[in-house]
């Protein structure tokens, strides 16, 4: 791996990399043409303005990168990564492209059509109005996109995110999907039977008032949906979250389920044995652990956003308690993002 900001402006010395990584350069304003570069890594460079066009690119991350306003046209690109590019405001149709994560770029408009493209995340796209029809696309996450209004069908789909896009209104019928989350979608009145899906989440939707019953649904979240009065019979169903409902009336017996949630459900009368308390106590404790860690990974960005520095964290922050975390950032802060 070559570092380019430690050869400071000698390129000839980079000559035969396949492998540069100039992240993290407050110095960096340009990068050169490097015959046989693979990957490239140049995020957190607030100086750089432009990527240089490099037959044989095949990975591309320029994320935090807020004056790159385009990225080149490099046919064989396999993945980019421009997330957190806020000056950008075009991607090209790269043929053969992979993976493209281009989340929080206000600018963008548009998702270009990517034949072959297996991975899209495109989270907090402020402008972004709507995806064309990607073939061949396999993951699809447009979370946090006010200005979405539809979601295409995409043949041959495995994994939706949708969750927290206000106008978007239904959710397509997709056969072969595994996993759907469209929580915090307040339009969604209804969910599609999709046999096969394993996991979904349809949380904080306010006017859904079913849900489908989908034989082989391995993981339900349907919390704070206020509409819903009953959960039906889903047969091999392990996970049920349905916290905060308060018309439930309703929870079916399930041979095999292994947690369960439904508390703050005042009209619940019907359900398995002790199903107003927690159960399973190893896998309460693996869902905490797992929200501590999404809550310091969130940290984590905020701080390297603004130049917090890193290695000042202290160790108890790996292993993270709500206590240590509001002690390092503030009661207020940490509030704020477990209620996003």
């Amino acid at each position: 791996m070559c570092i380019i900001c430690e050869c400071n402006g000698d390129y000839q010395r980079l000559r035969g990399c396949r492998e540069i990584n100039c992240g993290n350069c407050r110095r960096l304003t340009q990068i050169p043409y490097i015959k046989g570069l693979q990957v490239l890594y140049c995020g957190i460079s607030p100086r750089l303005t432009r990527i240089p066009y490099i037959e044989g690119l095949q990975q591309l991350r320029c994320d935090r990168c807020p004056k790159i306003t385009k990225i080149p046209q490099i046919d064989g690109l396999q993945e980019l990564r421009c997330w957190n590019c806020t000056g950008l405001t075009e991607i090209p149709p790269i043929k053969g492209l992979q993976v493209l994560n281009c989340w929080n770029c206000p600018e963008l408009t548009q998702i270009p059509r990517i034949e072959g493209l297996q991975e899209l995340v495109s989270g907090s796209c402020l402008n972004l109005a709507y995806i064309p029809h990607i073939e061949g696309l396999q993951k699809l996450e447009c979370k946090n996109c006010p200005e979405i209004t539809e979601v295409p069908h995409i043949e041959g789909l495995q994994q939706l995110r949708c969750d927290r896009c206000p106008k978007i209104t239904e959710v397509p019928h997709i056969e072969g999907l595994q996993q759907l989350r469209c929580d915090r979608c307040p339009k969604i009145i209804q969910i599609p039977h999709i046999e096969g899906l394993q996991l979904l989440d349809c949380g904080n939707c306010p006017e859904l008032t079913e849900i489908p019953q989908i034989e082989g649904l391995q993981q339900l979240h349907c919390e704070h949906c206020s509409k819903i009065t009953e959960i039906p019979h889903i047969e091999g169903l392990q996970m049920l979250y349905c916290e905060n409902c308060p018309e439930l009336t309703k929870v079916p017996q399930i041979e095999g389920l292994r947690v369960l949630y439904c508390t703050n459900c005042p009209y619940l009368v019907s359900g398995p044995p002790d199903a107003l308390q927690q159960v399973n106590l190893q896998e309460n404790l693996q869902r905490v652990r797992k929200r501590l860690r999404d809550i310091i990974c969130t940290l984590q960005v905020f701080c390297e956003e603004r130049q917090f520095p890193i290695h000042e964290f202290p160790n108890s922050l790996q292993v993270g308690t709500l206590k240590t975390l509001e002690q390092v950032f503030g009661t207020t802060a940490v509030q704020r993002c477990i209620g996003n």
